[in-house]
């Protein structure tokens, strides 16, 4: 096994990004329709530097995804969290294309930084993912709360879905539910696996 920092560091220095990057936004669409997940909303990750034209470059991808039969809306195409958006012009047009054949996108880590504010003022996302930064212990900082609100209140203005990252402990859960925030992903819930999980244990018992 080799970890994706790898793969795409070593795609980086042999300037193969575009097919690397290609080929997991692939395997993920078949995979997922493998498993049975096409009723479920899945997220793919994509680099946005590598596709210089979204009609040429994302054309294999999409024809993935209806020879598969996906429900376009189902695939949520995610911008990665360690792109640094230089070019809004360009991310726009990205998405644009994604979501003129249906499909939907979400930007990640957004919450800190200029960067990423900057984004979701001007991409309009269906999803966004509050960073992990934002997300570390909230339950015991009161700014971090009224941040976290504002970024809320603001999103669900404009009818975009707000997705908690990292979330680690149930005090973290408990807070950001009592926030109005109902998606949220971290280890408190489950780590990676090779295969998709269709029950948590651990909310068997779980109480908000």
């Amino acid at each position: 096994m080799l970890s994706p920092g790898y793969l795409f560091e070593a795609a980086r220095v042999t300037d193969t990004l575009f097919y690397l990057d290609r080929s997991c936004r692939e395997t993920a669409i078949k995979l997922a329709a493998v498993k049975g997940l096409k009723n479920y909303k899945v997220f793919i990750n994509f680099l946005p530097t590598v596709i210089y034209d979204p009609q040429f470059c994302l054309q294999s991808t999409i024809k993935w995804a209806y020879q598969l039969e996906w429900i376009p809306d189902n695939l949520v195409f995610e911008v990665v969290e360690t792109e640094k958006i230089t070019d809004l012009s360009h991310l726009r047009n990205i998405l644009d294309y994604y979501r003129k054949n249906g499909f939907q996108v979400a930007l990640d880590d957004v919450g800190t930084g200029y960067s990423s504010l900057d984004a979701l003022i001007n991409l309009y996302p269906n999803y966004i993912k509050i960073s992990r930064e934002l997300i570390r212990e909230i339950h015991l900082n009161p700014i971090k709360r009224d941040l976290f609100k504002a970024l809320v209140e603001v999103a669900t203005a404009h009818n975009i879905l707000v997705l908690a990252e990292g979330v680690e402990t149930l005090e973290e859960a408990k807070s950001l539910y009592n926030l109005g925030i109902y998606l949220m992903q971290g280890f408190l819930f489950a780590k990676p696996n090779p295969e998709p999980i269709y029950e948590l244990p651990m909310l068997k018992n779980f109480t908000l």
